[in-house]
């Protein structure tokens, strides 16, 4: 159906697609005599419906995991990106407006969404933390900063430079 009032996606069930045509004909055809077509469920227009239904769900679930294969690369571009660009133990504190910065040019940067960047940065330098051995960020971890600082500090009324 390339009627924009429905559209079928790969989740569409047939059920729902004979529910969208009846209504669409209920509302053009106000008379019920007028009708031409009878209820889809166990009549001989069923089963064309069903062939029908088959072919464009068939369609639109290629085109949807076409569509899932190029955002799979475009992630695995800007994954080898990100690991060319930040794979030592100083790269983990590397901030967001930096790596934009030294990114803004990369096409495996511009190709992906902004929100998707941002958190596949975060989840690279993440990783990165782990496998250098590096206590991950404060705010990622769950922890506060009086976790960080020696039990003398805390008990006394002394201020400590925390950085």
């Amino acid at each position: 159906m390339d009627d924009a009032r429905y559209r079928l996606t790969h989740e569409t069930t047939f059920d729902a697609f004979c529910g969208a045509l009846e209504a669409e004909e209920a509302k053009q055809r106000r008379d019920p005599e007028k009708r031409r077509l009878p209820s889809m469920h166990g009549s001989a227009l069923g089963g064309h419906a069903r062939l029908l239904f088959d072919e464009l769900l068939g369609k639109e679930v290629a085109a949807h995991e076409e569509q899932a294969k190029k955002q799979a690369k475009k992630e695995a571009r800007y994954h080898e990106l990100l690991s060319d660009y930040y794979y030592r133990s100083d790269h983990i504190s590397t901030s967001w407006k930096d790596a934009t910065y030294d990114m803004r040019k990369r096409s495996a940067f511009l190709d992906m969404d902004e929100p998707g960047r941002r958190v596949l940065f975060e989840k690279h330098l993440e990783s990165l933390a782990k496998k250098m051995g590096k206590v991950p960020a404060l705010e990622h971890a769950g922890y506060t900063c009086f976790d960080f600082l020696p039990r003398r500090a805390i008990n006394s009324h002394v201020p400590t430079r925390l950085f």
